[in-house]
């Protein structure tokens, strides 16, 4: 999944309720604004940057490499053959390699493998390999500590069952959640009859919308509910939304040439600009958000620095 979508769309953001007037706002400059914000989020939070930048909605790591102790059965430790992924929560581990040197290797069947997907690692169980080349032939020859490589996927899938939509216009209606899983299946009922993709409807599965066709628009009263699967938690989207408000403040102190300016005095008429007090924001990471963004990211923060 592409890291430079926002977590929070501009629609998305104009139906949100964050309380700002977007009518005067470039729609283009709206979305790199939720961009911005969604990059604040990521800092934040310390998400990993290798082997691929983190992003809340999940994706796929491939050749992520970590440092494997030289299985010896005298100084073996509890989880030497365990390996922690970066990127989490960790939803399946799709291949599992030990190199040597750059032309010996082991591959193991995933068969081979135990995954704990709540705490997110892998740990070797059994061993039916693929050997690739031939292994080094003296003490100073090959790694001092063979490398693990391994390929996987991450990231949540939330489950939401007969999630009642909003009407946005006599076709389009709103899911509660966007970021809808790509694999996951959709089911969407009006007044508890099921209907039938393309034929009745489709769906943006970014967006969380469904736009009805002309013959199947729902009657008036009619509920319309969905059921799908949703990879973004509510948080992060949120979070996103409460940083871009900031931002959208911020950036227009700055096109009334106010930065710096506490007040200003013309005539009769006198501007104040209402300075944010330390209890406002919170800083992390280098990253300077408002509190209750703050707030909104704690659960999902990966580490923790001023």
């Amino acid at each position: 999944m592409a890291t430079t979508q926002p977590y929070l769309s501009s629609r998305r953001f104009v139906l949100g309720g964050f309380g700002i007037d977007t009518s005067t706002i470039n729609a283009v400059a709206l979305r790199s604004t939720l961009r911005r914000a969604s990059t604040l989020v990521n800092t934040w939070c310390n998400g990993a940057q290798i082997p691929s930048p983190f992003d809340f909605r999940g994706g796929t790591v491939t050749n992520e490499q970590h440092v494997f102790p030289i299985p010896n059965p005298l100084v073996a430790f509890p989880g030497s053959r365990r390996i922690f992924v970066y990127q989490r929560p960790l939803r399946t581990v799709t291949g599992f390699r030990l190199k040597f040197t750059n032309a010996y290797s082991i591959t193991l069947p995933t068969t081979n493998l135990f995954v704990n997907t709540t705490e997110g690692w892998a740990e070797i169980v059994a061993s039916q390999p693929t050997i690739i080349g031939y292994p080094p032939l003296g003490y100073w020859y090959g790694l001092y500590q063979p490398v693990a490589e391994i390929d996987y996927t991450y990231g949540h899938q939330i489950v939401v069952t007969d999630d009642e939509c909003e009407a946005d216009g006599p076709r389009l209606y709103y899911a509660t959640y966007g970021s809808w899983d790509a694999d996951a299946a959709v089911v969407v009922e009006v007044d508890g009859t099921v209907k039938t993709i393309t034929t009745d409807y489709t769906i943006n599965r970014t967006d969380g919308s469904i736009t009805f066709t002309s013959t199947a628009v729902p009657a008036p009263g009619e509920v319309v509910t969905v059921s799908y699967t949703t990879t973004l938690p509510d948080a992060i989207v949120q979070a996103t939304g409460l940083i871009a408000v900031d931002l959208l403040g911020q950036s227009r102190i700055a096109a009334r040439g106010m930065i710096g300016i506490h007040s200003l005095k013309v005539a009769e008429v006198a501007l104040t600009q209402m300075q944010n007090t330390a209890d406002d924001y919170v800083v992390k990471n280098g990253t300077r958000i408002p509190a209750q963004a703050a707030a909104f990211l704690a659960p999902y923060s990966l580490g923790s620095s001023a």
